[in-house]
């Protein structure tokens, strides 16, 4: 069977020619079932990007059913729903669960072209209701589908910007989120206001605390009078939770990638990350190298002064390495008092005088408040892509561990390198680059 891009469940086959008008622009392939078993079974051959779907189809338990049903197949179709007086409660239920929109029935042809077109790239929000046009129900709608799916707090900020500008007629909408996120990030939509305008800025509350601010600018005075204070109430409450949830999934990824006591990356991630730059490194014969260290006698120090001194110690170490780390290198801790330090597009060179930068800092900086006056020193090993034994990111860990360990036999306090090592020159004695 030919690949088919759009399979319509739908018992009334009158609906079929507005369906097909809608989609004619977009040179789509239609398959059409009268039943929820048809149906299925055409979901199953032609795998579509988008199923329409009737709700009121004989046998559906729910359009959230169907997609759950469609998704352990490993099939990442969208599903649009044509329902007939759709409750607002339950509309928004079921954009919430992953139906990508609901449209009422007898379905507009334009309205469903416009939502096809967004779906695939071709639309902006700004086009579905421009300036004060449509329902409530219908801002409500438009207002769920752009926000919902975005776990970045940017691309969130970006949709709600052009979504609050399109549904409010503003001529220029700015929104900022600054605490409780790490940074200011700020988005806008539309071209800049002119001084002395007309504007009304909104909170974007949440358990008490702002999440964010957004800014509305309007052309004249009769425009903000005019507009819908429902619609002001929506962009606050529906925006707020979004931000909220973008907050906690935010919240969760550093707690699943950093070290909870120096804030470093976990080893997971570590490995993860050293993956993807060796086979970059590889890909574009780029050098990389890495430093593991450990802190000295450190043993000795959570023995005499107890565990919690020697947390200190290590939140020490890790504010350290930040200091002397460019903004593309890799820091982790990897170990109980082991960190690494993955520096990407350096030569063993350049990796040895960022080692012997960081031994400095260390000696020069100051014991912070609390910690006994004793002075701790790293050993450093360090192992580079461009050495021979080096083929995969296992031996780059494996050679730096060794390298390491040869400091800590040379006395600690000090730097070695896999070339130290005794045995781990080629006859030529030639580095080269792998390919």
């Amino acid at each position: 069977m030919r690949q088919t891009n759009v399979v319509v469940l739908d018992e009334d086959p009158k609906n079929l020619p507005r369906v097909a008008r809608a989609l004619r622009p977009f040179g789509f392939g239609i398959l059409w079932a009268e039943s929820l078993e048809d149906g299925l079974a055409l979901i199953a051959e032609a795998r579509p990007f988008l199923i329409i779907l009737a709700n009121d189809l004989k046998g559906l338990e729910s359009p959230v059913k169907l997609l759950e049903s469609v998704e352990l197949t490993n099939l990442a179709a969208r599903v649009i729903v044509l329902a007939d007086r759709p409750a607002l409660d339950e509309a928004l239920d079921w954009v919430a669960q992953g139906v990508y929109t609901v449209l009422a029935r007898p379905v507009n042809p334009d309205r469903l072209r416009l939502a096809v077109g967004r779906l695939i790239g071709a639309g902006d929000s700004s086009k579905y209701f421009p300036g004060l046009t449509g329902t409530p129900e219908e801002k409500s709608l438009v207002l769920y589908r752009n926000l919902a799916g975005h776990q970045g707090l940017g691309p969130l900020l970006e949709s709600l910007a052009r979504t609050a500008r399109a549904l409010t007629g503003a001529t220029h909408s700015e929104i900022w989120a600054g605490d409780p996120f790490s940074q200011a990030v700020r988005q806008t939509s539309g071209p800049d206001p002119k001084p002395g305008g007309f504007e009304v800025t909104l909170e974007m509350p949440w358990r008490g605390r702002s999440l964010a601010s957004l800014r509305l600018c309007f052309s004249s005075q009769k425009a903000l009078e005019e507009l819908d204070p429902l619609i002001l109430h929506e962009l606050q409450w529906v925006g707020s939770m979004f931000l909220s949830q973008v907050l906690n999934y935010e919240q969760a990824v550093r707690m699943a990638s950093r070290d909870p006591l120096t804030g470093l990356f976990n080893r997971r991630i570590f490995m993860e990350q050293l993956d993807r730059e060796f086979r970059l490194s590889q890909r574009h014969s780029s050098p990389l190298s890495l430093i593991i260290l450990d802190l000295d006698h450190f043993k000795k120090v959570n023995d005499t002064f107890g565990h919690q001194t020697g947390d200190g110690f290590l939140k020490w170490l890790a504010d350290t390495i930040v200091s002397v780390t460019r903004a593309g290198d890799v820091s982790a801790r990897i170990g109980g008092e082991e960190f690494a330090i993955l520096l990407p597009r350096t030569e063993l060179e350049q990796a040895l005088v960022l080692a012997d930068r960081l031994k400095e800092a260390l000696a020069a900086s100051l014991i912070p408040e609390g910690l006994p006056g004793v002075r701790l020193t790293i050993s450093q090993g360090i192992a580079d892509i461009g050495h021979f034994l080096i083929k995969s990111p296992a031996d780059l860990v494996y050679w730096s561990d060794q390298a390491m360990y040869l400091a800590k036999r040379s006395g600690r306090d000090t730097i070695k390198s896999l070339a130290d090592l005794p045995g781990t020159s080629k006859v030529e004695d030639q580095r080269y680059v792998v390919q």
